[in-house]
């Protein structure tokens, strides 16, 4: 039973944040693809590195689309999560990485610009990797702000 409300909560938390149509974030996603900024990580320690527009990256090891490890993997799988350099792209939602914060090795914190529905907010969410980098956990910041860590599984 506390599973189900667990999952309830966390589907409508992400429903809340939903944009009408996937059309805000494929344009956010075309542009910063077409803006050529790129930004790197230290392959050494995985810290995110800041590019000449001192834009924060995502280290490679987040990157991947994951989902619930109960769901699809499919586009249409509400819970599932597409995590890039400079860009995490949510069902039916956009952040664009403002701020990326290394914790350790498997645990960042990734201050989001979010649009969706209209709307804009700014978001901090922490990415733990598990399982040698098959799962993810996926929580709010500071902890308890939103709902409990839950636990992604890799798609790709």
């Amino acid at each position: 039973m506390k599973k189900h409300i667990v999952l309830a909560t966390i589907g409508a938390l992400l429903l809340g944040a939903c944009s009408q149509s996937d059309t805000p974030a494929e344009d956010a996603e075309n542009a910063a693809e077409a803006s050529g900024e790129t930004a790197g990580a230290d392959e050494t320690t995985g810290n995110a590195t800041a590019s000449s527009d001192d834009t924060a990256t995502i280290p490679a090891a987040f990157h991947g689309v994951w989902d619930y490890v109960e769901g699809s993997c499919a586009p249409e799988s509400d819970l599932r999560v597409e995590v890039k350099p400079q860009m995490v792209i949510f069902y039916e939602s956009l952040g664009t990485v403002e701020a990326v914060t290394t914790v350790d090795e498997q645990t960042v914190s990734v201050t989001l610009a979010m649009e969706g529905e209209g709307e804009t907010w700014e978001t901090t969410r922490v990415f733990t990797l598990i399982k040698d980098g098959a799962g993810m956990t996926q929580s709010d910041a500071p902890a308890g702000a939103g709902y409990d860590p839950f636990e992604l599984k890799r798609c790709e």
